[in-house]
């Protein structure tokens, strides 16, 4: 369901690793579930952007999520806020980020 949201205005993260945009307030970030293999496992998770920290670091308010790093980030058990970083490695990535416009 969250990958439904990457959209044709959606954002690849690696452009804003690079500084090309800014990540405004209320943006979606679309995070993916990889497998060990790096194969998109078709689950994620969506986070709504509360403010851009660096071109790499973000924090967030994620529901259906876990406080803190321990539990499941993707399937947890409340609201939380949250502070996330792209990355292109991991089970757990960043794959766009949509303007809510």
């Amino acid at each position: 369901m969250a990958q439904a949201f990457r959209t044709g205005i959606s954002i690849r993260p690696s452009h804003a690793a690079k500084g090309y945009c800014k990540v405004q307030e209320g943006w979606l970030l679309i995070w993916a579930n990889f497998n060990s293999s790096g194969r998109n496992k078709g689950t994620g998770h969506i986070e709504i952007n509360e403010r851009q920290i660096s071109n790499t670091e973000f924090d967030a308010i994620g529901a259906n999520t876990s406080s803190g790093r321990a539990g499941s980030q993707s399937d947890g058990d409340g609201v939380y806020p949250t502070r996330r970083r792209i990355s292109e490695k991991g089970k757990f990535r960043l794959i766009a980020i949509t303007p809510s416009w």
